[in-house]
């Protein structure tokens, strides 16, 4: 019989998991729109994938003619296994695929269609939200020296001789975080949430997880640790 564990969970303050940041747990969101959430996951047979497509029409006119542009974009995610009732460190793989179909009318009346397509596929690690993320909006701040009281190092970067800090705070999509797992052969987003980082906005080591409302800012020169390269 499965069980749902939401209750184990509400008022512990840390939970360490296989070596992931040990995040504040105590949900933001709660009641009817959490029950949504997870009714959304439960309710599914896995393996299996969830579309969403949205289109737009546009018309103008311009030297050329009067033109009518139809785009198209489809959204496909993966889901490879349901999700643990407390959603951490949940990779899914995303496919966005757009057609675009242009028509052009000229002065003779003449129609001339034109149509091009495209796809490109991204991972993402999901995380639910906590009490101490950063707001979805807010943006990481310098503390003065760094050395706020609530300031959560990862271990990890600390290891490496590198500086824990937020490149920005992470999508968020019906209340869950989605952090983008950077593709270094195709650099078409760029990193977000918490990182390592080497002082110097040269190297980022992303930690795949939401930015805590107590991280600063990655591009603080007093917060850098030293690297082995500084004299």
């Amino acid at each position: 019989m499965k069980c749902s564990c939401w209750s184990l969970l509400l008022g512990l303050s840390t939970l360490g998991m296989d070596g992931v940041w040990a995040r504040d747990i105590a949900p933001r969101v709660t009641g009817a729109v959490r029950r949504q959430a997870r009714d959304r996951f439960s309710d599914m047979t896995y393996p299996t994938t969830i579309s969403n497509v949205h289109s737009t029409t546009s018309a103008f006119s311009d030297v050329q003619g009067s033109r009518r542009v139809v785009l198209t974009v489809t959204s496909i995610e993966y889901w490879a296994t349901e999700p643990p009732d407390f959603l951490f460190n949940y990779t899914i793989v995303e496919t966005i695929s757009s057609s675009e179909t242009t028509l052009l009318v000229d002065d003779s009346a003449t129609t001339t269609v034109a149509s091009k397509t495209g796809a490109t596929e991204s991972t993402w690690v999901l995380w639910d939200t906590a009490a101490t993320d950063l707001p979805v909006h807010a943006s990481p701040l310098c503390n003065a020296g760094c050395t706020a009281a609530a300031w959560k190092p990862e271990p990890q970067c600390a290891e490496a001789g590198l500086d824990t800090a937020c490149v920005g705070q992470c999508d968020i999509r019906d209340w869950i975080w989605w952090c983008y797992k950077p593709d270094f052969s195709t650099p078409s987003k760029p990193a977000m949430g918490r990182v390592c980082w080497d002082g110097k906005q040269t190297a980022y080591r992303p930690l795949l997880e939401p930015c805590d409302s107590a991280d600063h800012r990655a591009d603080c020169g007093e917060c850098a640790v030293p690297s082995y390269d500084d004299p």
